[in-house]
């Protein structure tokens, strides 16, 4: 259903706040003075509207635009077969392919990145092509790159289209990796889909499978708790859940998607809305 794209994208995309400052009026309706600076006092007046950020960028990582894609996550998008942005990238020119010659001297056909320059980025002796783009010297820093179609490529995730689209296709391989390992998600509907999705869209796939099935350690919910959170909030939701991180990220995760992954807020006719249970409901019966 397109609303629970649409909830999946409301949970991680950032919206935009307007901030305005109005000048404070007297009982004569004019402005009033400060009198140490001598000009009108204002108010800070701050609105949001619920629109998305296509600009937004995180300041602890290299997450940017309304799905909040890492540097490797996207170049890993963007180098799949079948993405939309695969399609994308390859219309542009930039992903083609390359001859080599393996050890017995036979020439193949192999994925290539075109650089700026004309050359042609391959993978290496045990580095699949996007480790080779996602690290040095071709990233430099967070959303930063040496080379201009690396660079560009990047920031193809400011265009709300792309940006959609990646997390569609990034949803889609989750669930079928989540099929293939033996989970049984056919009961599902599209608003508990929704809520896989961004389970797997938020942890990566690995640790989705360990929230389904209980295996995260207490180091691991830790970090990824406070990751989100922040230090003090983390070990209160610690003490609160029964003095274990792994079930105050439980808590919190099971909250945030509660909060957040709501399909009737993106419809015409919310009584047509599926029945969407909690995520820890939804992956109990699923564990293998």
């Amino acid at each position: 259903m397109p609303q629970a794209i649409a909830a999946i994208m409301n949970a991680e995309a950032a919206t935009i706040t307007e901030v305005t400052y109005q000048p404070i009026l007297g009982k004569d309706k004019k402005p009033v003075i400060d009198s140490k600076t001598g000009k009108p006092k204002t108010k800070k007046i701050t609105k949001n509207y619920g629109e998305w950020n296509t600009k937004s960028a995180s300041p602890a990582s290299s997450a940017r635009g309304m799905t909040q894609f890492l540097d490797g996550s996207w170049i890993d998008n963007a180098l799949t077969s079948g993405t939309r942005l695969n399609d994308k990238v390859k219309e542009k020119g930039w992903l083609t392919t390359s001859t080599v010659k393996d050890k017995k001297g036979n020439e193949k056909q192999v994925p290539a990145f075109k650089l700026a320059d004309g050359k042609l980025v391959t993978a290496t002796k045990g580095r699949p092509l996007v480790r080779v783009l996602s690290s040095r010297p071709y990233i430099t820093g967070r959303a930063t790159a040496s080379d201009a179609n690396v660079q560009a490529l990047l920031d193809m995730r400011f265009d709300a289209e792309c940006a959609i689209d990646a997390a569609v296709d990034y949803g889609t391989i989750n669930l079928k990796g989540l099929k293939d390992a033996g989970y049984d998600l056919s009961k599902l509907n599209d608003g508990e889909r929704a809520k896989i999705v961004y389970l797997c869209h938020h942890l990566g796939l690995a640790d989705a499978k360990g929230f389904i099935q209980k295996t995260i350690g207490e180091d691991r919910a830790k970090t990824l708790l406070v990751t989100q959170v922040g230090n003090s909030s983390a070990e209160k939701y610690a003490k609160d859940a029964g003095g274990t991180y792994v079930e105050g990220h439980r808590v919190w995760l099971n909250t945030f998607e509660n909060n957040r992954i709501i399909l009737t807020k993106f419809m015409c006719d919310p009584s047509k809305a599926p029945t969407v249970r909690e995520l820890t409901v939804i992956t109990d019966p699923i564990k293998k």
